[in-house]
């Protein structure tokens, strides 16, 4: 999945919320591969549900980022 393809899940997830912006996505993108990102944007949609929708913008982007934060570290084989 590349960077278009993210976007279009997090419009078609979150279609009346604001995309983030391009350097959001290029950190991201940098950080994590699109797995992660993929199942962060699908646990940002789970808690905004249940939020009823009452997310801020700057929520919505902390909140993937920590999702994908915890993912990319358990994701690392664990060091001594």
């Amino acid at each position: 999945m590349d960077g278009s393809a993210l976007k279009t899940l997090w419009n078609s997830l979150l279609p009346n919320e604001p995309q983030p912006d391009e350097q959001q996505w290029l950190l991201w993108s940098a950080l994590h591969d699109d797995r992660t990102i993929r199942t962060a944007i699908g646990q940002l949609v789970i808690k905004y549900r249940q939020l009823g929708g009452q997310m801020a913008p700057d929520h919505q982007l902390r909140f993937a980022s920590s999702v994908m934060n915890r993912l990319t570290r358990e994701a690392r084989p664990a060091t001594l």
